[in-house]
């Protein structure tokens, strides 16, 4: 579903869509990826390993450029989590907001789809993470098979926002 957003940040007069990712978005998801591979902040993912997985991807567009992005799937071992994983807004487009409509997004999904939790890792200080509820967790708390594909190298941190239980009062 393709959802017009509705914001006051620039850029000035574009339009903004956030929506599910199509086979057509994963060389531009891998471009923009692409950048954040060069100083640590996302882990490098070939072209083909983003196309396989383009599915798990919302983004958002301004005017058709791809400026924003984040998958998000569920770990074979473990039904109540899903994982939230390459994560980037444009740096021209940053602190804007862009990011906090994709994570609410990604949520919204996955507590639709019965998650109880979402994990995700970062290798940055995880502030941004900590402002919308996510919590530093063990990676012994977290998914094993998705535990066992963070490169170790990274020093990754693991965190966790739990999702309020479908039918469970707020």
């Amino acid at each position: 579903m393709t959802t017009p957003l509705t914001a006051a940040f620039p850029p000035p007069g574009a339009e903004l869509t956030r929506r599910r990712a199509v086979d057509a978005d994963a060389e531009r998801i891998h471009r923009l990826s692409s950048l954040f591979v060069v100083d640590g902040a996302l882990r490098e993912r070939s072209a083909a390993a983003i196309a396989d997985a383009v599915k798990e991807f919302t983004v958002v567009d301004a005017d058709g450029d791809l400026i924003g992005c984040v998958g998000m799937r569920r770990p074979p071992d473990d039904a109540g989590s899903q994982v939230l994983y390459n994560f980037c807004v444009h740096p021209a487009h940053q602190r804007r907001g862009i990011g906090r409509v994709l994570l609410d997004q990604v949520l919204t999904d996955a507590a639709a789809d019965g998650a109880a939790r979402v994990y995700t890792a970062t290798t940055g200080a995880g502030a941004w993470f900590e402002r919308f509820g996510f919590v530093p967790t063990t990676p012994d708390a977290a998914p094993r098979s998705w535990v066992d594909a963070l490169d170790p190298r990274r020093s990754s941190r693991v965190y966790v926002q739990p999702l309020r239980e479908l039918g469970a009062a707020p």
